[in-house]
């Protein structure tokens, strides 16, 4: 992306080039023969393990806008990890309010496991909140990983750093 384009700060807003397409998230959340099944969690330094307990999974239709969105976020779109300490507000230009609706949500279990089902053939966007306070400092972070479901099957994945 062209450095022109790149928030300063997280004060200016990320362009985003791609154009909202609704239909095809609206399409891409109908309902499907796959399912997603998986877990999410942080190793602290002291070898400790986090999950992503009780907090919400996403699940975002990997339409060109959110790939976009992905990228300025996360890096590269196969998988991410952004630490508590660094995350940025990004503001979107434009910033499609349909957005945060056309997606799929459920929680991690106390064991940090999340499960999809009934989800259309696709590529998708996973994204949970892993953290942990130590003091008054916040650690941990949000994941992300793409994935792609098709052909009824059953996928599993561990999004961790």
């Amino acid at each position: 992306m062209p450095s022109a384009d790149k928030p300063s700060g997280g004060y200016s807003p990320a362009v985003i080039h791609a154009p909202f397409d609704r239909d095809q998230a609206a399409a891409m959340l109908a309902p499907g023969s796959n399912a997603l099944r998986g877990s999410a969690f942080l190793l602290q330094r002291g070898g400790g393990v986090v999950t992503c307990a009780g907090r919400p999974v996403d699940l975002t239709p990997a339409t060109a806008y959110a790939s976009e969105r992905m990228s300025w976020i996360y890096g590269p779109p196969k998988e991410g990890y952004v630490s508590a300490r660094a995350l940025t507000h990004y503001t979107f230009s434009p910033d499609e309010p349909e957005y945060v609706t056309l997606s799929r949500r459920t929680k991690c279990d106390a064991q940090g496991k999340f499960e999809f089902d009934g989800v259309a053939d696709g590529t998708f966007f996973v994204t949970t909140f892993v953290a942990w306070a130590v003091g008054r400092e916040v650690q941990g972070g949000t994941l992300a990983q793409r994935v792609t479901l098709s052909g009824g099957k059953v996928a599993n994945i561990i999004i961790s750093e």
